[in-house]
């Protein structure tokens, strides 16, 4: 196996951890006050692309599936939850993300998941061969699968011995054909084709005061004009949020805008901290810097001048 096929890093910035996985198209906030660890592990063999995701601290991800793929996430580890499009899975279940449908989830402090990505036609014969009543699925048709407990805690353990063998360049043909027998027997003990995860009337109301918050991020944002925008009083917004994000709709916006910054400085073409800071909303700066230390564990200034020191991230990595 290709050197350049298998990445495995640590990261002070979740952002800074999405650009070590390609064609990754996630933004990530985080939700969790102090310094975040993040470790990544990835690595490609044709037809599938393997991750692994362990974060130390609670995150809102929202992006796009890459085209062209099936997506399937699982819990690394036993006893761990994740809220995935609004409902909670554990790790009974695999969640299933076809390639352009959106990635909405939550992750709590100390998730592991494992990420499948598996190509579309290798995924339809894989369903062929095995009779699975799951279809290949479409744009849009985000699917919690349920498979036997016995085949599931196999491909967990497969996944496990794969990225060992990766990480001590000992992964051959042998590993990823394992991988293969292991997600098919969980394809194969699926008794139907899954179902699409529950929206109720509070994971609504974030959906689309999420939507208004990101395109009027960088303005004033009140909690007025979310309510009159999604048609709620301003209680039901607040217990929707509190439900879904752990978080107040103002603590969510202010947390947002202060992982903006981050991702600006991280960029390391801004000119000055008060030019990223003001662009996202902030105009007192005493308070902007005690507010960027109480969350991330560090002064501006020093996220500004580690990413300096180590270059330019990609203008890709940031919200378009």
């Amino acid at each position: 196996m290709s050197a350049k096929a298998v990445s495995h890093s640590c990261f002070d910035s979740l952002c800074r951890a999405a650009d070590a996985v390609p064609g990754l198209r996630v933004d990530f906030a985080q939700l969790e006050g102090g310094p975040c660890g993040i470790e990544v592990f990835s690595v490609r063999h044709a037809p599938f692309r393997f991750t692994q995701w362990r974060v130390e601290k609670s995150a809102h991800h929202l992006g796009v599936a890459p085209l062209g793929r099936v997506g399937l996430a699982l819990h690394a580890e036993p006893n761990l939850t994740l809220n995935s499009h609004g409902e909670l899975f554990g790790d009974d279940v695999i969640f299933l993300t076809p390639g352009g449908s959106t990635i909405d989830s939550v992750s709590f402090a100390q998730t592991n998941l494992f990420g499948l990505s598996v190509e579309e036609g290798a995924f339809a014969a894989m369903l062929g061969a095995t009779g699975c009543p799951l279809a290949v699925p479409s744009q849009g048709q985000v699917r919690l699968l349920t498979p036997s407990r016995e085949a599931l805690v196999r491909l967990r353990d497969t996944l496990w011995r794969t990225r060992e063998a990766a990480l001590t360049g000992r992964c051959s043909q042998a590993e990823w054909d394992s991988v293969g027998a292991s997600l098919a027997a969980c394809l194969t003990t699926l008794g139907d084709a899954g179902r699409m995860p529950r929206e109720s009337a509070r994971r609504r109301i974030v959906r689309q005061s999420l939507g208004y918050i990101n395109d009027n991020l960088a303005s004033p944002v009140k909690l007025g004009d979310i309510c009159r925008k999604v048609g709620v009083s301003e209680r039901t917004l607040i217990y929707a949020f509190k439900q879904h994000l752990g978080l107040t709709p103002k603590a969510y916006v202010n947390i947002c805008r202060l992982n903006m910054v981050r991702r600006e400085m991280e960029c390391g073409r801004v000119a000055s901290i008060t030019d990223a800071a003001t662009r996202w909303g902030f105009w007192h700066m005493g308070q902007f810097s005690a507010d960027y230390k109480r969350f991330f564990g560090e002064l501006p200034s020093q996220t500004l001048s580690r990413s300096r020191g180590r270059g330019a991230r990609p203008d890709s990595a940031l919200r378009d």
